[in-house]
């Protein structure tokens, strides 16, 4: 179930750079990514830490969770920069495939 929605919920944002046209299209296909995205991110996020918690002894519970959030929060702004900078020197859609493939 973990790996299968990890594919599912990463693989739908592959479709981001792709919707271009008439806004009735375009908003809604970008609203149905970002449902399926959510939804099946929450179910990783879930059930990740469910098994962390599960193999973790009690005693390094605290240390376990503060260096994953370290590592998934605090170098969030440092994957900004190089987005930004990435849509800048390329195209926007470029730097969307970049990211989503990451």
């Amino acid at each position: 179930m973990l790996v299968s929605a990890a594919v599912l919920g990463d693989g739908v944002m592959l479709c981001l750079p792709v919707p271009h046209g008439p806004t009735a299209v375009t908003v809604p296909s970008l609203m149905a990514v970002n449902f399926v995205f959510g939804a099946f991110g929450q179910l990783v996020n879930v059930t990740v830490m469910a098994v962390r918690q599960a193999v973790t002894p009690d005693g390094t519970q605290g240390r376990v969770a503060a260096r994953i959030n370290f590592a998934g929060m605090g170098l969030a702004p440092v994957g900004s920069l190089l987005g930004g900078f990435l849509a800048q020197e390329r195209a926007l859609r470029t730097a969307l495939l970049v990211t989503a493939w990451a």
